[in-house]
């Protein structure tokens, strides 16, 4: 198999997510539209980053105990820990997909086997 496959496309524009959620943390954004709107500064943000940018607009960023909060903060830890080389690439990549499937999938599977017992 090829494994360029496997490899997530190349930003197009690499951007401070840190810095882009402490702007959207720390302003009066409340709305979903206003977050909209004030991201399309950064015209490539919704394809290059779209979970984050979901998160972002969809989130009050100032309620850090709602669980897409909790994963967005896993996630940027584990990119802090990747660029001071604390880790590699595919420890931060396995570390956030075994986060992702521990909140979203495993629940649905339990849920699936949950319903598929009661027919």
């Amino acid at each position: 198999m090829n494994n360029q496959m496997n490899e997530p496309k190349p930003k197009i524009q690499k951007l401070n997510i840190y810095e882009i959620i402490n702007e959207v943390k720390n302003s009066n954004l409340n709305t979903k539209s206003d977050k909209i709107n004030y991201l399309k500064k950064y015209k490539y943000i919704e394809n290059d980053y779209t979970f984050l940018y979901n998160i972002i607009i969809n989130n009050d960023l100032k309620n850090s105990t709602s669980k897409e909060m909790k994963i967005l903060n896993i996630m940027l830890d584990k990119v802090n820990q990747l660029n001071n080389n604390d880790i590699n690439k595919r420890k931060c990549d396995e570390d956030i997909g075994q986060v992702l499937v521990d909140e979203y999938v495993k629940p649905l599977i339990e849920k699936n086997k949950e319903e598929n017992k009661k027919k």
